[in-house]
């Protein structure tokens, strides 16, 4: 039997590692009892990388004992062994447990029983016996001297026998993994080359080879292997969810990310929530980690909204707030992806670094503000035509004053209805003034001084105001400014998807917002709510405006006088508009609000809650310096070189720790060109089989939900099953649907099928266009889109 006086003899001479063997043992057994835990949504595989985090804590400690060597590689060939047989026992969590302790018994076992030690002169790698790769006792835990006398084994990188993907997540799925910014395949003819960055590879094999790497057998299609890739190589993907920073508004602090679900959950669940943020801000501002709470921050300047990185979903627990708002949480276990190489050992830039990048010199200097008015410009619409003329010529005399009227650009496009239906309204949109010049004074004003209402009545009430916006977005020289906005203004609801008088057929409220949100353009959305109009449809035009604008971007319903509320409104943004662009001229940047019931009021604005009035207009001024903020922080970020901080794994909650109406972290779908055209034209297909009356709608729920959730979790899947879909963290509308709830929703299922229609319509814009497309890596002629979860079916 060994004793503890052999066991110092083996490290004689050596530095002593903090932890006996026995002791991490102990430790490790402990840690395997918080990973069995029912409350844990990680998965095993996941629970083991946990484990190997351990090892490799104790390992940096002892990293100059050379017999160590030998007992990290003996770890990691079996850890990865254990890995690959969870495929056979993923729901006996019982078996999972004992062998892990196994594993954990055999590392405290004195190594000069498996390999001799090495004399201190030594100076050649140490190798690991052959066998632990393929020896079942490597799997089962513990060798014995017998295996240290045998041939060394050579490394197998056959593909032999391995002819479809391993079993993934849940029954029917296989399982796939995201290659990192460092990793190689090596072919079955032996060559190493590179892989593309992020690139989503099936897995078909788990293979430990005799120097202890592991390898995993990958394939880019569900029906061929194309090689191996080392383990430490690849992340994960169960889905194809993703996480991207939501607009950096002035409400809104930087994403704290955490060490570990239960530092997290502590502070959601505090009473005193708030204060421990702020506590934590501040330790992060002088470049302290909380006490080991914090791994990373989101920069103090925004990500670019072009800005190529990934944060897949690992893992993800529901909750809520604890105070303020009582509002749900999620609570996002995340992998920080970046085009730049990091290993796990570098896994996450040091705070110091994020919180404390910046540039000299005023940067501000030739921030550009562009903001895009798209009107109805029918015969109702006089009084706010004009208000809209007062608005530019009173800006530019502001700014021609200070010398700044080249820092803001003004753009104005009208629209009207179908001219078939009524020749006399001249045109269905028109652009006026673009953004390609600065507001000049006598050129410009004359452009607008052309914009008159129509002489004649359209059709009805309704008009092309859809159109108009497309217009915007496509025919405007956004590239010309750094903040962009635009401004509908209309007292009338828009022409529907449906409508056969609407200039583009099939494009509503989603074919909208995707195209802005591509070109990252805000919206605010001014209906002026009349007298005139609440007599219409039986009083059914305002509410069916409001669906219409509301999920636009900003909407602010007009009322009382609407003609004075709109030109108080206008001379509150226009207030804001100069004081930015004077400010960015003496290098001072938007400052957030200080006052806490001003932003309620606002709040309550954009949801409903409260209307504009004489009294209230000024409150519309306060979204659009929000935006400007946004737009004021990326550009700033640009400047300084701002990137997204690179972590291994961390957790963070998808909104603001202590605005809680703040999105922190907003949900995408990462799709292909080629993804994304098969999905727009089966759901093309599933519309016009509807429409002919060879579906009805029961089976357009089942085939649009089928598609989505294929979308969502694996497009080569031939289908997803219910179950699993319920435990994703986020879902679409018609994820959330089952065939019972969507048949309860009476004419709703007609209002879904119409979505549906323009959220197709919304998938042909993006694809005509390269903005937003990431290609991953020099050498990938594939591109990803980062498509809103929001804008699935």
């Amino acid at each position: 039997m060994r004793t503890r006086a052999d066991a110092v003899r083996v490290g004689a001479g050596r530095k002593p590692g903090p932890l006996p063997g026995m002791l991490l043992g102990v430790a490790l057994v402990a840690s395997m009892g918080a990973a069995a835990q029912p409350t844990d949504v990680s998965s095993p595989v996941q629970r083991l990388d946990r484990i190997e985090a351990a090892l490799a804590a104790h390992e940096r400690a002892l990293q100059d004992v050379p017999a160590e060597v030998a007992r990290r590689a003996l770890a990691e060939a079996q850890r990865a062994a254990l890995a690959a047989q969870l495929e056979r026992d993923r729901g006996d969590g019982a078996a999972l447990r004992a062998r892990l302790t196994e594993t954990v018994t055999a590392l405290t076992v004195p190594l000069s029983t498996v390999v001799s030690a090495p004399s201190p002169a030594q100076t050649a790698p140490l190798s690991v016996p052959a066998t632990l790769a393929s020896s079942p006792r490597a799997v089962t835990g513990g060798l014995t001297s017998r295996d240290a006398g045998r041939a060394p084994a050579r490394a197998d990188f056959s593909v032999a026998g391995l002819e479809q993907p391993l079993e993934g997540a849940a029954p029917g799925l296989w399982r796939r993994v995201l290659s990192r910014p460092d990793a190689q395949l090596r072919t079955p003819a032996g060559e190493l080359r590179p892989l593309d960055t992020f690139s989503v590879l099936y897995v078909y094999g788990e293979r430990t080879q005799p120097d202890g790497q592991t390898w995993l057998a990958v394939g880019a299609r569900a029906d061929r292997v194309d090689g191996w890739v080392r383990h430490h190589a690849t992340e994960d993907w169960t889905s194809m969810l993703v996480m991207e920073y939501a607009p950096r508004t002035d409400t809104r602090g930087p994403v704290l990310f955490f060490s570990s679900r239960e530092r997290l959950a502590d502070v959601v669940a505090a009473a005193d929530g708030p204060k421990r943020v702020e506590r934590l801000r501040a330790a992060v501002a002088q470049g302290e980690n909380g006490e080991g709470s914090i791994l990373t921050v989101e920069p103090r300047r925004a990500v670019a909204h072009d800005a190529t990185y990934l944060m897949p979903i690992l893992g993800h627990q529901a909750s809520y707030f604890n105070y303020g708002a009582y509002l749900d949480v999620m609570l996002l276990q995340l992998a920080g992806l970046t085009e730049t190489a990091v290993s796990r050992a570098e896994a996450a830039t040091t705070i110091a670094e994020t919180s404390a990048r910046g540039g000299g010199g005023n940067p501000l200097a030739d921030f550009h503000i562009g903001v895009a008015f798209v009107i109805d410009t029918t015969r109702s619409m006089g009084p706010y035509i004009e208000a809209t003329k007062d608005f530019v010529r009173n800006i530019y005399a502001r700014l021609d004053q200070r010398g700044l009227s080249e820092r803001f650009r003004f753009a104005l496009v009208g629209f009207r209805d179908n001219i078939t239906a009524a020749p006399g309204a001249g045109y269905v949109t028109r652009v006026f003034s673009d953004l390609t010049t600065p507001v000049s004074g006598r050129a410009q004003l004359a452009e607008i001084d052309a914009v008159q209402p129509a002489t004649v009545s359209t059709v009805d009430w309704r008009e092309d105001a859809f159109a108009g916006l497309r217009s915007a977005a496509h025919d405007l020289h956004w590239d010309e400014v750094d903040a962009r906005l635009v401004l509908l203004i209309t007292d009338a609801s828009a022409r529907a998807e449906t409508d056969d008088k609407a200039r583009h057929p099939g494009f509503g409220s989603p074919s909208v917002r995707a195209i802005m949100d591509q070109r990252d353009i805000s919206v605010h959305v001014l209906h002026l709510r009349t007298a005139q109009a609440r007599e219409l449809a039986g009083g059914a035009e305002i509410p069916r405006a409001q669906a219409q604008y509301e999920g636009l971007g900003r909407y602010y319903p007009v009322e009382g006088s609407a003609p004075r509320t709109f030109g108080r409104a206008l001379a509150a943004v226009e207030d804001d508009l100069v004081g930015v662009l004077v400010d960015a001229a003496a290098g001072r940047e938007i400052a957030p609000p200080a006052d806490a019931e001003d932003q309620y009021r606002v709040l309550d604005l954009l949801a409903g809650r409260e209307v504009l009035t004489e009294d209230t207009a000024e409150l519309a001024a306060r979204p659009i310096l929000s935006d400007l903020f946004r737009y004021q922080q990326v550009y700033l970020g640009a400047h300084e070189g701002v990137e997204p901080p690179k972590f291994y794994r961390a957790w963070a909650a998808d909104r603001d720790l202590i605005n809680q109406h703040e999105q922190a972290l907003r949900v995408s779908v990462l799709v292909t060109r080629a993804q994304l055209e098969a999905l727009a034209a089966a759901l093309a297909r599933i519309i016009d089989e509807v429409d002919s009356k060879q579906a009805n709608l029961s089976e357009f729920h089942d085939g649009a939900r089928s598609q989505a959730g294929r979308a969502v979790v694996d497009p080569l899947l031939p289908a997803v099953t219910a179950d699993f879909l319920k435990t994703l963290p986020y879902r679409s509308k018609l994820l959330g649907l089952d065939r019972e709830q969507f048949l309860g929703l009476g004419q709703g299922q007609e209002a879904l099928l119409n979505e549906v229609r323009a959220k197709l319509a919304g998938y042909r814009e993006i694809l005509t266009s390269d903005q937003r497309w990431m290609r991953l890596s020099e050498r990938s002629e594939e591109q990803l889109y980062p498509l809103p979860l929001r804008d699935l079916p």
